[in-house]
């Protein structure tokens, strides 16, 4: 009996404080373990939503490119005036979305594509708005101008810059471009074949359209895990260009003074080239 009680009694356990103390290290360990995991998610998220920034603003640049192929006017005034560095405004050739409307609209309809740079310096502050490229259509009516414009990339893109080239042929060598952002003038261009001796700012000779783009991920909240100088360094930056099909070939009919130069190559046309450029087809060669 005596052996049996003693047994019971000498049991060895847990006292409070070593229970404390596993209990303590137990959660340092799991708070460590969580940072980790957060730390993880929260690069994951970013890489994922630079993905989505990167991908939705270049397919954005590359679906204006698209549309911009396909502008045309039977004037050469395919690019509208007011079209500028930052801005640009076209004629959609041989398309009017509302041809059978009530109101008998028999224009070729407009794009717009445009940006809104971002409001403020400190992108984690919560006045800041991201930057983004805007587009729309407009009817083409003259009694009805400009076009209906709404946010093309989406929120988790933050573009900080959006520039439009209009090139023209250079005479440096062949298959060069002189490409500007003056903004487009086409006073003077309704009459056909265009009667302006200087055709250097109106749309008639500009044959390619550069669009080019920086951007970086939208910054929904400052963090002490990123460094604060990060949203200055990780800036993309996309360009692409595009020929446009219609005025290319319509410039090549040009020839006013019959010297066998274009008008868009021709220095009597344009002030901005010293010689006439050589490697323009001749004129209807196509």
């Amino acid at each position: 009996m005596y052996k049996m009680r003693r047994k019971i009694t000498d049991q060895n356990g847990f006292t409070l404080t070593e229970l404390m103390v596993v209990l303590a290290i137990m959660t340092v360990i799991t708070l460590v373990v969580a940072k980790i995991i957060v730390a993880s998610i929260n690069v994951m998220m970013m890489g994922t939503r630079q993905n989505i920034a990167q991908s939705s603003v270049e397919y954005v640049i590359n679906k204006i490119a698209e549309d911009i192929r396909q502008a045309g006017s039977d004037d050469l005034r395919h690019i509208l005036t007011g079209s500028n560095g930052s801005s640009i405004i076209f004629v959609r050739y041989q398309q009017n979305l509302d041809a059978y409307s009530d109101s008998g609209d028999r224009n070729f309809d407009h794009a717009c594509y445009s940006s809104v740079l971002p409001s403020g310096t400190d992108a984690y502050d919560t006045n800041y708005r991201p930057g983004y490229i805007r587009g729309g259509t407009g009817s083409g009516d003259p009694s009805n101008p400009g076009c209906k414009v709404y946010p093309l990339t989406d929120t988790f893109s933050d573009v900080r810059s959006f520039r439009i080239e209009f090139c023209r042929p250079g005479e440096d060598s062949p298959g060069d471009y002189d490409c500007t952002t003056n903004k487009i003038d086409n006073a003077g261009l309704g009459v056909q074949p265009p009667n302006l001796p200087d055709l250097t700012d109106t749309a008639a000779c500009v044959w390619m359209v550069k669009i080019s783009a920086t951007y970086s991920r939208r910054y929904v909240a400052k963090s002490e895990d990123i460094d604060p100088s990060y949203y200055n360094n990780t800036v993309y930056r996309y360009q692409t260009a595009v020929v446009l099909r219609n005025p290319y070939t319509m410039s090549l009919f040009q020839d006013q003074d019959k010297d066998g130069y274009v008008d868009c190559c021709d220095k009597d046309f344009r002030t901005d080239i010293g010689n006439d450029i050589d490697w323009c087809p001749p004129p209807n060669s196509m």
